[in-house]
Protein backbone atom coordinates (compact mmCIF):
# COMPACT_ATOMS: atom_id res chain seq x y z
CA UNK A 1 0.00 0.00 0.00
CA UNK A 2 2.99 2.34 0.81
CA UNK A 3 4.33 1.43 -2.09
CA UNK A 4 1.29 2.26 -4.12
CA UNK A 5 0.96 5.73 -2.52
CA UNK A 6 4.56 6.80 -3.21
CA UNK A 7 4.65 6.66 -6.64
CA UNK A 8 1.11 7.38 -6.94
CA UNK A 9 -0.73 4.46 -8.52
CA UNK A 10 -4.45 5.60 -7.25
CA UNK A 11 -6.05 2.37 -9.00
CA UNK A 12 -4.02 -0.35 -7.08
CA UNK A 13 -4.06 1.97 -3.86
CA UNK A 14 -7.85 2.67 -3.85
CA UNK A 15 -7.83 -1.36 -4.60
CA UNK A 16 -5.66 -1.96 -1.56
CA UNK A 17 -7.59 0.18 0.76
CA UNK A 18 -10.67 -1.55 0.09
CA UNK A 19 -9.24 -4.99 0.41
CA UNK A 20 -7.84 -3.35 4.24
CA UNK A 21 -11.77 -2.49 4.86
CA UNK A 22 -11.66 1.60 3.77
CA UNK A 23 -14.08 1.39 1.18
CA UNK A 24 -14.90 4.88 2.03
CA UNK A 25 -11.01 6.07 1.74
CA UNK A 26 -10.83 4.31 -1.89
CA UNK A 27 -13.94 5.92 -2.61
CA UNK A 28 -12.82 9.03 -2.17
CA UNK A 29 -9.61 8.64 -3.78
CA UNK A 30 -11.29 7.45 -6.94
CA UNK A 31 -13.21 10.21 -6.72
CA UNK A 32 -10.35 12.94 -6.51
CA UNK A 33 -9.13 10.85 -9.63
CA UNK A 34 -12.17 11.88 -10.94
CA UNK A 35 -12.48 15.45 -11.16
CA UNK A 36 -9.04 15.54 -12.16
CA UNK A 37 -9.69 13.41 -15.06
CA UNK A 38 -12.74 15.83 -15.60
CA UNK A 39 -10.67 18.86 -15.56
CA UNK A 40 -7.99 16.86 -18.22
CA UNK A 41 -10.52 15.94 -20.65
CA UNK A 42 -11.95 19.63 -20.79
CA UNK A 43 -8.08 20.40 -21.59
CA UNK A 44 -8.17 18.63 -24.07
CA UNK A 45 -11.40 18.88 -25.80
CA UNK A 46 -10.16 22.92 -25.68
CA UNK A 47 -7.02 22.42 -27.49
CA UNK A 48 -8.28 19.15 -29.53
CA UNK A 49 -5.59 17.06 -28.21
CA UNK A 50 -5.54 13.91 -26.63
CA UNK A 51 -9.21 13.68 -26.22
CA UNK A 52 -9.82 9.79 -26.57
CA UNK A 53 -7.07 9.05 -23.69
CA UNK A 54 -8.77 11.80 -21.45
CA UNK A 55 -12.20 10.43 -22.52
CA UNK A 56 -11.12 6.55 -21.82
CA UNK A 57 -8.66 7.34 -18.65
CA UNK A 58 -12.45 9.18 -17.03
CA UNK A 59 -14.77 6.00 -18.36
CA UNK A 60 -12.08 4.22 -16.22
CA UNK A 61 -12.47 6.33 -13.14
CA UNK A 62 -16.62 6.18 -13.08
CA UNK A 63 -16.49 2.66 -13.88
CA UNK A 64 -14.07 1.99 -10.68
CA UNK A 65 -16.11 4.51 -8.89
CA UNK A 66 -19.26 2.64 -9.53
CA UNK A 67 -17.86 -0.92 -9.67
CA UNK A 68 -16.86 -0.20 -5.38
CA UNK A 69 -20.12 0.92 -4.86
CA UNK A 70 -21.84 -1.77 -6.34
CA UNK A 71 -19.80 -4.28 -3.74
CA UNK A 72 -20.48 -3.01 -0.97
CA UNK A 73 -23.87 -4.19 0.89
CA UNK A 74 -26.90 -2.62 1.00
CA UNK A 75 -26.70 0.14 3.94
CA UNK A 76 -26.64 3.20 4.59
CA UNK A 77 -22.63 3.70 4.00
CA UNK A 78 -23.59 2.15 0.45
CA UNK A 79 -25.84 4.61 -0.20
CA UNK A 80 -23.42 7.09 1.09
CA UNK A 81 -21.25 5.93 -1.49
CA UNK A 82 -23.46 6.36 -4.41
CA UNK A 83 -24.52 9.36 -3.43
CA UNK A 84 -20.92 10.83 -3.28
CA UNK A 85 -20.37 9.37 -7.04
CA UNK A 86 -23.15 11.20 -7.78
CA UNK A 87 -22.24 13.85 -6.36
CA UNK A 88 -18.91 14.20 -7.91
CA UNK A 89 -20.12 13.53 -11.77
CA UNK A 90 -22.27 16.50 -11.27
CA UNK A 91 -19.49 18.60 -10.00
CA UNK A 92 -17.37 17.54 -12.67
CA UNK A 93 -20.37 17.96 -15.60
CA UNK A 94 -21.10 21.76 -14.46
CA UNK A 95 -17.12 22.36 -14.42
CA UNK A 96 -17.60 21.49 -18.27
CA UNK A 97 -20.04 24.17 -18.70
Amino acid sequence: LELCRRYKIDDATALLLEEKGDAPGALDLILRGLGKRFEVLRDAVRSKLAVDEAENDLRASVSAATRLCSRRSEDHESRRAWFSTLDALLEAQRSLK
